[in-house]
């Protein structure tokens, strides 16, 4: 139990760092709005960076310091993270389809995600992930014999087996349907040239980072999944699989920053601009025209303070 606990500490603290660390390049890179992609993006990583600071005091830190699980209010306040969880869903899901607007139906993308169009809708990736998790807030409670957070359903298995398959409808089914249309016709509608235009580019490259972002999404949380709807039908789940599962499902909260890095030509050069002024405090070169000689100009370059 200690080092489920250790490795989950370890998982979210990095969760912190790693999505703090992209909201800072978002900012100090002016990407938050620049398009609607990048306020998506941004948002995720919001919604990541919180989701870590609530899983620290909610489980590792908790199980660590067998602390707070003996009172059934801290077990039923838990709920707020598997809100954000499943925010976090519902966010990847909208930016799929932003990017199935923007390649497939541009024009209609002009007036679906225009302006307003962004914030109207980014209330109801809440709305959805409060739909998904306000069981918790109901049958949460503390086990007054282990002195653990358990859910006790109260005898209603039906209920409880509705729920399961819900889940399993919401956070696998539709995802992965959405996911699988989209980017079919993503790729299909793409020109495969060999002279491409910043735009094709640019799009491809978004579609290959949410193509990554959605398969590490059913890597963590698949296995998850598959168990929490074998256990609300009644079968009995090996306490070591079921936590590996969590692990795996909680580790999603770091790996979309490493992604960003890797895969957004965008981010990634925004990453090694911040590297190179603030870590390593290496000064900016600006270009100066110095004397002009007819047609011909003498630049040099200088460090900028």
């Amino acid at each position: 139990m200690a080092i489920y606990s250790y490795i989950s500490l370890v998982i979210g603290v990095v969760g912190v760092l790693a999505n703090g660390g992209s909201l800072y390049v978002f900012k100090r890179m002016k990407m938050i709005s620049k398009t609607v992609t990048h306020s998506l993006l941004f948002h995720q990583s919001v919604i990541d960076c919180l989701s870590a600071l609530l899983f620290l005091p909610f489980y590792p830190l908790s199980e660590l310091f067998g602390i707070w699980q003996d009172n059934d209010a801290f077990c039923k306040c838990r709920g707020v993270y598997w809100i954000l969880a499943v925010t976090s869903t519902a966010n990847m899901i909208y930016l799929t389809i932003e990017r199935y607007y923007a390649i497939v139906r541009p024009m209609r993308h002009l007036i679906l995600f225009k302006g307003r169009a962004l914030p109207v809708a980014l209330p109801v990736t809440y709305l959805a992930g409060f739909i998904c998790s306000v069981h918790a807030f109901i049958v949460s409670e503390s086990d007054p014999v282990q002195k653990v957070c358990v859910y006790n359903w109260n005898g209603h298995d039906t209920l409880k087996l509705g729920h399961g398959v819900f889940i399993f409808i919401i956070e696998w089914i539709i995802p992965t349907t959405i996911f699988i249309y989209v980017y079919k016709s993503a790729t299909m509608s793409m020109p495969n040239t060999s002279t491409e235009n910043v735009n094709n580019a640019l799009n491809k490259c978004l579609v290959s980072t949410v193509l990554v972002i959605f398969v590490t999404y059913l890597v963590c949380w698949t296995p998850k999944i598959f168990l929490y709807l074998l256990e609300n039908c009644g079968v009995k789940i090996n306490s070591y699989l079921n936590q590996f599962s969590v692990l795996l499902l909680t580790s999603n909260l770091c790996w979309n920053p490493f992604i960003y890095t890797f895969k957004y030509k965008e981010f990634n050069q925004g990453v090694t601009r911040i590297w190179n002024e603030v870590i390593r405090r290496k000064p900016k070169m600006k270009s100066y025209v110095s004397h002009v000689y007819g047609n011909k100009a003498q630049v040099i370059s200088v460090l900028e303070e």
